[in-house]
């Protein structure tokens, strides 16, 4: 179990994949800026309900599982701005979180990807062509 910094966002992260945010709001240039000073991920994680936006008359409640972002890339901008890209790593289980000043912290779990047979991928694969094909 380890403690990780949380973005809720409208979109989902995969292992593997990048993602591209323009951080503004003055809680995720906090916490943005946290990690990229100690070389930290950050957890994306799919919003339940709630907005991405702070609403003040709102919380966010996000999905349990979520992906670790690791930050490659860092345009600072204006005003504090930023645009970041961001690579998935692995996936996380949120057993808990907090509120940490202004942005929230979760109490993480890994979920690491089961190794499946290659035998069983290359079966799968011919029953999913098809489908794919008529798509």
């Amino acid at each position: 179990m380890f403690e990780l910094p949380l973005f809720p966002l409208n979109t989902v992260l995969f292992p593997g994949l990048s993602l591209s945010l323009h951080i503004f709001e003055e809680r995720y240039k906090l916490m943005i800026g946290r990690c990229i000073e100690a070389n930290q991920p950050f957890g994306a994680v799919l919003i339940k309900t709630g907005s991405e936006v702070m609403n003040l008359r709102q919380t966010v409640e996000p999905f349990l599982i979520g992906c670790i972002a690791h930050i490659t890339q860092v345009q600072s901008l204006s005003a504090g701005h930023m645009n970041i890209t961001a690579i998935g790593q692995e996936r996380f289980r949120i057993l808990s979180s907090r509120h940490y000043q202004a942005y929230m912290l979760g109490h993480v779990v890994s979920l690491t990807l089961v190794l499946v047979n290659p035998e069983e991928i290359e079966h799968s694969s011919h029953l999913l062509r098809p489908w794919v094909e008529l798509y």
